[in-house]
This record gives structure tokens, C-alpha cells and sequence, in this order.
């Protein structure tokens, strides 16, 4: 069962983890350093992917309800696509993110993209760092303080 509790204490767990790994990046071998930025990447994808479920949930009226599998899949929720998540949000009253206040790299995060591990742009340090300072830490600290 699902929750929109559920899935904002996923995003809040998956962004400890972005957080330790941005802090202590220093203390990996410059030669590590590369994966630990994709392993940035694809975690911080599910921050997005989590706080853009809770807000529909919330939005929704599912505030208080547990749900199945196949209500997410009536609701257009059992995905991994950002762009189809942010759809069904931008649908919704009161989101006020649109696709232009998302990193390029966020809005590519999708079921092919996380698994990709040789993609340059995911192991890129200024890019993954600026992606989830500049979209992911914006859009999760914006959801979080509203709802």
C-alpha cells in the first residue's frame, strides 16, 4: 500500500543520502568521484519523483487514504517518468513548477537514463551538482514547505 506520507519520507530519505554524498565528496578518490556523482543522479531522480507523488496525492484528496498499485495506475502515478509526472501535476491547482524550472538533466530521468552508467553527463560534477541544487533541492524545499 501507498501512501502520500509514504512518499514524502522516501524523497526526504533519498535526499540524506544526496546531501552525505555532496558533503563528503572531498573524502572520495578523485578517480570514485565520477560514480558517486551518477549515484547522485539517480537517487536525486526519486526525490523528484517522490515529492512530485506526494503533491498530486495531496492535491488529489488522497491526503489521508492508502493506495493500491492500481488506483497509482488509474491515476497515472505508477511511473518513473518525470515529464509524465509533471503533467498530471501542472493538471493539478496550485503547482507553480512548470518543465522550464527543471534542470535539463532532471527532466531526462527516466527508466533508461538512471540505468545508463556511461553517459557523460551523469558523472559530470558541475552538472549533477548544479542539476540538483538548482531543480531538485528548489522543487522538493518548495513542496516540503507548502504541504
Amino acid at each position: 500500500m501507498w501512501s502520500s506520507k509514504k512518499y514524502k519520507r522516501a524523497a526526504e530519505m533519498h535526499k540524506k543520502s544526496c546531501d552525505y554524498m555532496l558533503a563528503n565528496i572531498e573524502s572520495v578518490k578523485m578517480c570514485d568521484r565520477p560514480q558517486i556523482y551518477r549515484e547522485i543522479y539517480y537517487i536525486s531522480g526519486y526525490i523528484v519523483e517522490c515529492m512530485l507523488k506526494f503533491f498530486i496525492l495531496e492535491v488529489k484528496h488522497y491526503k489521508n487514504t492508502t493506495i493500491t498499485p492500481e488506483e497509482l495506475k488509474n491515476i497515472g502515478l505508477w511511473t518513473h517518468d518525470i515529464k509524465h509526472l509533471l503533467k498530471i501535476a501542472m493538471d493539478s491547482s496550485g503547482f507553480r513548477f512548470s518543465v522550464k524550472d527543471f534542470h535539463k538533466i532532471t527532466l531526462e530521468w527516466n527508466v533508461d537514463k538512471r540505468y545508463e552508467t556511461d553517459h557523460p553527463d551523469y558523472k559530470d560534477s558541475i552538472l549533477v551538482e548544479k542539476h540538483y541544487k538548482d531543480s531538485v533541492l528548489k522543487f522538493y524545499d518548495t513542496i516540503k514547505n507548502k504541504y
